[in-house]
């Protein structure tokens, strides 16, 4: 499963908010609610109402009622984002006239102009991101019940590490100074030992002749 890091997020957010608004839009409602592409692109002004969202999932998974995150940033801000094409498409329509294909097309697109690697850019990383971030805040069960899991063995697929944190750990154990052994111990107090013998002979003017 591929994941998003938090700056590659930022960067792809913020290029869609100025240069695609809709495909902001798109991409913010799949992270901030990990639905899939086709659930996004079936919602209308039906789905909203009262600073929430309601919606259906698909393969077998429990529809969910979400409140809208009005986030401080303006890039993860859903009613701001939402403002306007719900005042648009408040007759039934679809909100967004656009492809699944188009969509995948885009992504791609947005994601080599801000640098991500072209494996991460498909619609599921999003919920992948959302679901990562959730985990540690809302438990295997909360998360379960959040993103609509039939079944928690769909949830526990995000317990398990990626390889991107695998390696973060690992190069963190290498860059954090290893606990003194006993033998390095020893030898570090006996050559401070020896200095300060040293150094009160130079002081008494008994130093030893090994010492020059």
């Amino acid at each position: 499963m591929t994941r998003f890091t938090q700056d590659e997020l930022h960067r792809l957010m913020q290029y869609m908010h100025e240069h695609d608004p809709q495909m902001h839009l798109i991409c913010l409602l799949a992270l901030s609610h990990a639905m899939r592409r086709s659930e996004v692109l079936e919602l209308t002004a039906h789905n909203f109402c009262d600073g929430r969202i309601v919606f259906g999932r698909k393969k077998g998974s429990l529809p969910s009622n979400h409140m809208l995150i009005d986030h401080k940033e303006q890039v993860f801000n859903e009613p701001l984002a939402l403002s306007r094409v719900l005042q648009v498409r408040n007759d039934g329509r679809v909100l967004f006239d656009i492809s699944e294909r188009q969509v995948n097309r885009l992504l791609v697109r947005y994601c080599a102009a801000v640098g991500i690697h072209r494996t991460k850019a498909h619609m599921h990383s999003f919920k992948h991101t959302d679901c990562d971030s959730l985990l540690p805040v809302l438990g295997v069960e909360g998360l379960q019940i959040y993103v609509g899991h039939a079944e928690a063995k769909n949830t526990l697929k995000y317990v398990k590490p990626t390889d991107e944190a695998v390696e973060a750990r690992l190069q963190a154990a290498l860059d954090k100074p290893q606990p003194e052994t006993e033998q390095q111990r020893f030898e570090r107090e006996s050559m401070e030992n020896y200095r300060d013998r040293e150094h009160d002979a130079v002081a008494f003017g008994t130093a030893s002749p090994l010492a020059n």
